[in-house]
């Protein structure tokens, strides 16, 4: 182990520090949308009431929603079977992708989840094979 407690020269560090590398936020795709999520500032805080009109009225803005706006979903654990089994109520002729809630088309990772003990980081993780859960469901858009 001769390399510990010395430093090695990292061979992207010019690229990064000149600005050459490109990093996922600098590509511009055509029809490429982004979403942000606000979250409350205060721990445990209930939200009684959001005010989205003058975000949705902002230049760029495609659309703005709150909880209100979106249906009543289970979140996939254990009250939500995640493989080759249909939840009840499922309207579609699939089963339900890995993270997809009892609503199609809406997944949740993280803390959210029924039964859940993880904290928010492991969302990150789990967020990357989201990704593809949801590729695969606007592929059968």
């Amino acid at each position: 182990m001769a390399n510990i407690g010395v430093g090695q020269r990292r061979l992207e560090g010019r690229a990064k520090v000149t600005g050459a590398t490109r990093f996922t936020a600098d590509l511009r795709l055509a029809g490429l949308t982004h979403a942000r999520l606000l979250l409350s500032p205060h721990a445990a805080a209930r939200i009684r009431r959001v005010d989205l009109e003058a975000v949705r009225q902002a230049p760029g803005v495609l659309d703005a929603v709150s909880g209100a706006d979106l249906p009543p979903a289970s979140a996939p654990g254990p009250d939500l079977p995640l493989e080759k089994s249909r939840p009840r109520g499922w309207p579609l002729d699939r089963d339900p992708f890995l993270y997809e809630t009892n609503v199609p088309g809406i997944f949740s990772v993280g803390d959210v989840r029924a039964g859940s003990g993880k904290r928010v980081a492991s969302a990150v993780g789990e967020g990357s094979g989201v990704v593809s859960m949801v590729h695969r469901y606007l592929e059968k858009l």
